[in-house]
């Protein structure tokens, strides 16, 4: 007996059925993104539930807050308010390190569960100098006005100035007065002097005091370019800032050592670094 096989033949799909495919996936895609979207982004669902501020000392939390609500507050692409997730971190951190001087980072942690915005401030608490910068006046002025052209900060040690300094900080923190002519007046929230140069000071205060048992009281910046370093004991010392400071340095406490001992320091003048492995010095 002949057994007769029959082959199936599939149907293929028509071509209408493949073009209504390939357009109605890509639009459900599309729809169902738009609606997750709008679920994220659309709705006061993942607005903040709550916000709080950390690490403040001196910063007052409610105008953090006030600062940081209108960016909730904003349209994106004119359609959503910022949420939780897409609120401008970047822009907020530069407001608030705007609006305060004394913030020198801005960070942010959010709860999703409970929508809880976490501000965390970290403040500029720590002075290392007074940065004075001082105007000279025209040659009518009354010198009694001369006080209305200085402007003292409390500098950080990234040369911040952050706040007004008090007088009698003055004793405590070495002071830097900058009375050069091409100086411009800085404000509270500006950088008053590069980094390094900042740290070029505080480094002729620290080692002098550290190998050499020498205060330094103020350092007054001159033209052109000029250093001079006022010392406890009522005499000078010229630097200038255009040579390494450190070779300066250590050229001065040579000299200190070979050629003045401590009994006569209070009788100097001033020691003279100006010229390049030379040193000069000239008693009272």
């Amino acid at each position: 007996m002949v057994r007769v096989k029959y082959r199936k033949f599939k149907k293929k799909p028509s071509k209408v059925k493949k073009i209504l495919f390939k357009l109605i996936w890509p639009v459900f895609l599309l729809g169902s993104l738009s609606a997750l979207a709008f679920f994220f982004f659309g709705t006061s669902r993942f607005d903040p539930s709550d916000i709080k501020v950390e690490g403040v000392r001196r910063v007052n939390s409610e105008e953090v807050i006030a600062v940081i609500t209108p960016f909730f507050e904003e349209k994106h692409l004119g359609l959503f308010s910022g949420n939780v997730f897409i609120f401008d971190r970047s822009g907020a951190r530069a407001r608030l390190t705007e609006f305060f001087p004394r913030v020198s980072d801005v960070s942010f942690k959010i709860n999703i569960r409970s929508r809880e915005l976490n501000i965390i401030i970290t403040e500029r608490n720590k002075a290392v100098a007074i940065w004075c910068g001082v105007m000279s006046l025209p040659e009518s002025e009354d010198i009694i006005n001369k006080e209305q052209q200085e402007n003292c900060f409390n500098i950080d040690e990234e040369a911040f100035a952050f706040e007004e300094a008090l007088q009698t900080q003055g004793t405590l923190l070495l002071t830097i007065k900058n009375e050069r002519s091409n100086q411009e007046l800085k404000q509270i929230g500006e950088r008053v002097t590069e980094e390094s140069f900042l740290k070029n000071l505080l480094y002729i205060r620290d080692v002098l005091k550290e190998t050499s048992q020498l205060g330094i009281s103020a350092v007054v910046l001159k033209d052109p370019d000029e250093v001079v370093a006022y010392t406890l004991e009522n005499w000078s010392i010229i630097f200038v800032d255009s040579r390494s400071i450190e070779d300066q340095v250590t050229a001065l406490r040579e000299i200190l050592k070979s050629q003045i001992p401590p009994e006569k320091r209070k009788q100097l003048d001033y020691i003279d670094l100006r010229v390049e492995e030379r040193a000069y010095y000239k008693y009272r």
